[in-house]
């Protein structure tokens, strides 16, 4: 388009330009077409096919899992990442010359911490209103007096209003600083990443085809401060391999509403996109199937 152009030629060229809208999406496609043929199965995870049910009806997704790649000049510029939460072989992907230094673990020899095992997730809590009852009773009488705070699931969090302790649920607690004058601090139950978006993310990151696995029970190891260690029952992914250690990282690592925690430059960092496909095999993205024939 140029200044003074006809309004009826720059509607023809916004309809012939229209394709510029999916043409990185056509090409991350064949990039990942590329490696696909060029590393075999290391990068069988790069393209999948899935099916979306809509009010529309049912229409096949191609989806791409791929990695953006940082800028050439960035590359040659000091770079400090502080985060507590990030993983040094995703932080190596995008800075493969970085170093990773761990500060002094903070002294906190007057602090406890009881860990109380079972089921405390809160579809259970809500199907089990009598546990979830006794869970309130136990915080009202054990902590009667104290200055208590409790981190929970948002949907039950109401039921700890009574106790007057400052309420927060998991997903809206990030950088929250409210918390750091309680004397007793409550966190119940967790929030967990769906399987099929650790699956998502973790074939992102290693390129392989990984499945979509529910955890499973089992038992790990913990080190306790005198130097002792005792088992305790932990979900976790049974598969081996690059891509499973991926998807165990993932598991560890959850944010708000339960996906994925997003890391400056680790998880942010995942290129994800979608192509519509018709039943007859071709794609829905406008003029795509000019290239494709």
């Amino acid at each position: 388009m140029t200044p003074g152009m006809p309004l009826d030629e720059r509607k023809e060229e916004a309809r012939r330009c229209a394709i510029n809208e999916v043409l990185p999406r056509i090409a991350a496609v064949w990039e990942a077409t590329a490696a696909m043929l060029r590393d075999g199965e290391s990068a069988a995870g790069r393209l999948a096919l899935q099916t979306r049910m809509t009010r529309r009806g049912t229409s096949i997704e191609l989806v791409v899992h791929g990695q953006r790649h940082l800028a050439s000049w960035l590359q040659d510029v000091p770079v400090l990442l502080l985060n507590a939460t990030a993983h040094a072989e995703d932080v190596c992907r995008f800075f493969p010359r970085a170093e990773l230094r761990v500060p002094p673990r903070v002294a906190t020899p007057n602090a406890q911490v009881r860990l109380v095992l079972g089921g405390f997730g809160k579809g259970t809590l809500l199907r089990h209103p009598r546990k979830l009852a006794e869970l309130h009773d136990l915080l009202a009488v054990e902590h009667l007096g104290d200055e208590l705070g409790i981190i929970t699931h948002k949907a039950i969090k109401t039921m700890f209003a009574d106790l007057g302790a400052r309420l927060g649920h998991h997903g809206a607690v990030a950088g929250d600083d409210t918390f750091r004058f309680v004397r007793r601090h409550a966190v119940i139950g967790a929030p967990s990443a769906p399987p099929a978006e650790i699956a998502a993310l973790a074939a992102a990151r290693s390129g392989r085809a990984v499945p979509v696995e529910r955890a499973v029970q089992a038992n790990a190891p913990v080190l306790l401060t005198d130097g002792s260690a005792v088992s305790v029952p932990v979900a976790q992914i049974r598969s081996s391999g690059r891509a499973s250690r991926a998807c165990r990282h993932l598991q560890r690592r959850t944010g708000p509403g339960g996906a994925p925690a997003a890391a400056d430059l680790t998880d942010r960092g995942q290129s994800r996109c979608h192509l519509d496909l018709r039943q007859r095999g071709t794609l829905r993205a406008r003029g795509l199937h000019r290239i494709l024939g």
